[in-house]
């Protein structure tokens, strides 16, 4: 409409960008750079006249901002910008001024006769600075320049990490509910514990001291009952050195059965003796060679019992950690067992020792009687004997075996298919006790 001639080049002429803000005069002709590309021309063709100014953003200076073409966005710790913008006019430029905003900051326009704005400590969120070109006639720049601005909040003010933190803080709320129901339960649990522990100390005292009755009453009865049945025994024998001549052989029957029943008794009052002593009694251990021992216990079984042809063979038996006047005794027991429990001529007793990591077993096998399987249990009571009239002994035997063995934190068994029997017994290699030399 001005009458005169304006050149433009763009990218299709071989510039590197359309994207040029820059306006320069030299000699006369003017350089515009525009997003379309490079205007060209002189400024005697322009006429002065009243015509709405452009406006163009020249530069945008902010950290790590390289294209603002699009708009910037900037980070919480980094929302500082300077904002260079320019107009093109000729119609008295040094006359032009600007009129700026940043919408969602400060909604006011400002004036402003520089060609730049800066901003400092920008507040997270999202902006958009608009700026107009003003003439000396007043006329404004038909459409303001436009940049979207973006400032990020920091991290501890975006969604996710307060719901993470939300999270974190239900997490650590359940958390210590949870523990301080545990330390409720703990201590309700441990009162209750305490409760019961009190309650067992009192059950174990009186068991204690119940038994200790118990054994006191047994020894002073069985010492007591020795007394009568000693003079009972005496003057039975009395009865039939004097008046052997008068009593016929029912007579002298009837005193043989009451000796032998004066025998029995006599002998079971020193096995109840032997089994309240080995109770009562605290065992010191040591380790014991069972190969000597072994040697030990057949030669006086069999010194005991000279009219039985008895062949005793054994292995390699390992070294124990045992009392060894108690194993001896249970050793005993079990070969005088199988050699009075033994129709044969040649009573047979094979004892063998077998390592079972941290124990050792012991069986001791003869070629007797046999017993069967559902005595189990009952071979093992007291005073409990299953030939009461075929063989002597007073049924303590076993009983005193299995409760030596239960001392040394063993286990006693017996294995039989009705022709002869195996005794079978655990010792500990390391019993933790009072230890004595090796013997």
């Amino acid at each position: 409409s001005c009458g005169c001639t304006v050149v433009t080049h763009d990218q299709n002429d071989g510039l590197a960008s359309n994207e040029v803000h820059e306006v320069e005069s030299i000699n006369g002709w003017i350089f515009a750079g525009t997003r379309e590309g490079i205007s060209i021309y002189h400024q005697e063709s322009f006429k002065a006249d009243s015509r709405p100014p452009g406006i163009y953003l020249t530069e945008v200076e902010a950290a790590g901002v390289e294209n603002w073409s699009e708009g910037i966005r900037l980070a919480s710790n980094a929302n500082a910008l300077t904002l260079h913008f320019r107009t093109v006019t000729f119609n008295s430029p040094d006359l032009v001024t600007y009129r700026y905003r940043l919408s969602g900051f400060d909604d006011h326009w400002q004036s402003t006769s520089n060609g730049e704005v800066r901003y400092a400590a920008l507040p997270p969120g999202k902006y958009s600075f608009e700026v107009l070109a003003v003439n000396k006639d007043g006329l404004e720049s038909a459409q303001a320049a436009v940049l979207p601005i973006s400032i990020r909040p920091p991290l501890y003010k975006t969604w996710w990490f307060v719901l993470i933190c939300l999270i974190a803080l239900v997490g650590l709320f359940v958390l210590t509910y949870r523990l301080l129901m545990a330390h409720y339960e703990s201590n309700r649990l441990k009162v209750a514990v305490d409760e019961k522990t009190q309650q067992l100390d009192r059950k174990l005292t009186e068991l204690r001291r119940s038994n200790d009755e118990l054994e006191q009453f047994a020894y002073i009865a069985s010492h007591d009952l020795k007394e009568p049945l000693r003079n009972i025994s005496n003057y039975v024998q009395l009865i039939g050195r004097r008046y052997n001549g008068q009593l016929d052989d029912t007579g002298r029957e009837y005193l043989d059965y009451v000796v032998g029943g004066v025998k029995r008794m006599y002998a079971m009052i020193n096995g109840l003796l032997s089994y309240s002593d080995l109770v009562s009694q605290d065992i010191s251990v040591g380790k014991v060679d069972m190969n000597a021992l072994l040697d030990d216990v057949i030669l006086e079984v069999t010194d005991n019992q000279p009219d039985k042809k008895v062949v005793v063979t054994k292995g390699d038996l390992p070294m124990v950690s045992a009392n060894r006047g108690q194993i001896r005794e249970l050793m005993s027991n079990l070969i005088d067992n199988g050699i009075k429990f033994n129709e044969t001529e040649r009573p047979s007793i094979s004892v063998e020792g077998l390592d079972r990591d941290e124990e050792v077993e012991i069986r001791v096998r003869d070629n007797g009687v046999g017993l069967d399987e559902a005595y189990h249990e009952k071979v093992f009571q007291i005073f409990e004997r299953l030939n009461n009239e075929a063989y002597p002994g007073s049924g303590i035997g076993l009983a005193l075996c299995k409760k030596i063995v239960e001392r040394h934190g063993g286990r006693i068994w017996y294995e039989s298919n009705g022709h002869g029997s195996t005794f079978c017994f655990t010792l500990k290699k390391h019993l933790q006790r009072q230890e004595t030399p090796a013997v």
